[in-house]
């Protein structure tokens, strides 16, 4: 009897060293890699653009390349042939267009732009002198597709070969707005901007506190006085310290600005004095 029992559990245990030798089967296993692994970090995490085109008209395609990290919106670095730069932006749009602002000139730029804060959209130009990457300016607003919102998705600026970029700017002063600003080449190929006298703002608010306005920024007499309720428009300003007031029946007048946003006439926010500003951030 007991050399039965010894038996049995002789076979018992040459069972178990049997199965504990069977080969695994690596189609059973997952080899996934672990979320935080380096290997996998840098398998998703460049993400990289490549296009060509003669960008100075020496008959040769340049090879263009942006680069920029899933997981660091605020950097890119730029590469044509030799040359490579790193740029520290702000939400970055993946791709990038190539441009020609002026058709005659024989350069074409390179567009990239950024969705920045709060949507403060705004652009990077290039262009490559056979040897440098030139940053030729940075500029508000966005051109070409605007792939974080969606298919079908562009942005305001406009360029159409004549010498100009043609987009929308922040104001500086009283609430939220854009206005349309254009700007130009110089002689040696940066973006300057073409500044104005007024910039049309064409805020329609409601008056809630009465205010005087003066004849305009030259001349203090007094010309119009608004009472709350009153339905107007803030129509123009220099974007520095004057705003130009038409009302409903084609009268004009003048308030300054202190600061962003304080009314020198009363000292009182505009918030206080006029309803319907935005203050978007």
């Amino acid at each position: 009897m007991y050399k039965n029992l010894i038996a049995i559990i002789a076979v018992f245990f040459i069972s178990l060293g049997v199965i504990s030798c069977t080969p695994i089967n690596k189609d059973d296993v997952s080899t996934k890699l672990r979320p935080d692994s380096q290997e996998e970090q840098e398998v998703h995490m460049d993400s990289q653009i490549v296009k060509y085109a003669d960008l100075n008209e020496d008959k040769v395609d340049e090879k263009i390349i942006l680069t920029l990290k899933s997981s660091e919106t605020y950097k890119y670095s730029l590469e044509i042939g030799d040359a490579k730069i790193d740029v520290r932006g702000n939400n970055i749009e993946p791709d990038f267009n190539i441009v020609d602002i002026d058709y005659k000139d024989g350069i074409k730029e390179i567009a990239i732009s950024e969705y920045g804060p709060s949507n403060d959209e705004a652009t990077r130009f290039y262009y490559y002198n056979g040897e440098k990457i030139i940053n030729i300016g940075y500029i508000s607003g966005f051109y070409g597709p605007m792939h974080q919102y969606g298919e079908g998705m562009v942005g305001d600026m406009k360029i159409e070969g004549m010498g100009k970029v043609i987009t929308k700017t922040r104001g500086e002063i009283l609430h939220t707005w854009f206005y349309e600003d254009e700007y130009g080449l110089s002689k040696h190929h940066y973006l300057l901007n073409k500044k104005k006298t007024l910039y049309e703002m064409d805020a329609k608010v409601t008056v809630l506190k009465e205010i005087e306005l003066q004849k305009s920024p030259e001349d203090e007499t007094k010309v119009l006085k608004l009472l709350p309720d009153d339905e107007v428009i803030i129509s123009y300003t220099d974007n520095h310290e004057w705003c130009m007031i038409q009302t409903t029946d084609g009268q004009e007048g003048w308030f300054a600005v202190d600061g962003f946003d304080t009314i020198r006439e009363l000292n009182l926010l505009a918030a206080e004095v006029f309803s319907g500003l935005n203050y978007a951030d």
